[in-house]
């Protein structure tokens, strides 16, 4: 979901502001309905449920303090929703991701109004920027054979990949950065199916076979060593790389 103009933002406030308030009118709707339920047997309406037996707790708290924290909870979650689906963090390193996420938890971007949303979209644009420079930092510390002398990452790079006595590309943050960092610096968007994943092809050519090939680099599995070999094909990617590692160490 692309959000470019208030009209877009506006239909997105007005189906929170909607929601929110059936969610008041069904609090209010379950306390008259407990209220008839008494009328038949007020000693058994305490543990009554329409619902199974592990809802009941959902009708025995809805006071006007529990339905505070409701709405505060449809607020957060709606803009966890909303921030998903706009594929703004995908691009983002897991420590900023996660540092988002507990902005928006922690209420700070207030109610989903459309000056909030716009907001809220051209804020993140800013720092996934911000956030893409930091995973292209780790790609070329990782990959770079001596980052802090900011020697380039060259056309043919060996890294251990052992975990727990096999090769594995899931276990370390750099490999989905790499993937990450070539797909953005090749104006392209992430596959959103984690199985088209550059990640997942990898691991699955490795449980089967000792090489893999991509559009951006060829790799060679040693199995005994736990070592991959990689050969980098589209070296002007890299060379991006290697400009944006150097400025920013």
């Amino acid at each position: 979901m692309e959000i470019k103009t208030k009209e877009d933002a506006q239909i997105i406030a007005d189906a929170y502001l909607s929601a929110r308030t059936h969610l008041i009118n069904a609090v209010h709707e379950m306390r008259s309905m407990l209220g008839e339920v008494a009328k038949i047997n007020p000693e058994s309406s305490n543990y009554y449920t329409p619902f199974n037996e592990r809802s009941i707790s959902i009708l025995r708290n809805i006071s006007d303090k529990d339905l505070n924290e409701y709405l505060q909870n449809h607020c957060i979650r709606c803009w966890h929703m909303l921030i998903n689906q706009t594929g703004l963090t995908d691009m983002m390193t897991r420590e900023d991701r996660t540092r988002y996420e507990n902005y928006i938890t922690e209420g700070h971007l207030g109610h989903l109004t459309a000056e909030n949303i716009l907001e809220a979209v051209q804020n993140l644009k800013k720092n996934q920027i911000i956030s893409m420079k930091h995973m292209v930092e780790d790609v070329f510390r990782f990959f770079s054979p001596h980052y802090a002398s900011r020697a380039s990452i060259p056309a043919k790079v060996i890294k251990n990949c052992s975990s727990y006595g096999r090769i594995s590309f899931s276990d370390n943050n750099r490999w989905n950065y790499l993937e990450k960092s070539l797909w953005f610096l090749d104006n392209k968007a992430m596959p959103q199916d984690y199985k088209e994943s550059l990640i997942h092809q990898m691991n699955e050519a490795c449980d089967c076979g000792n090489s893999f090939e991509c559009p951006y680099f060829n790799a060679k599995f040693y199995h005994k060593s736990g070592t991959v070999h990689l050969t980098f094909k589209r070296m002007d990617l890299i060379e991006k790389i290697n400009e944006i590692g150097r400025e920013i160490l």
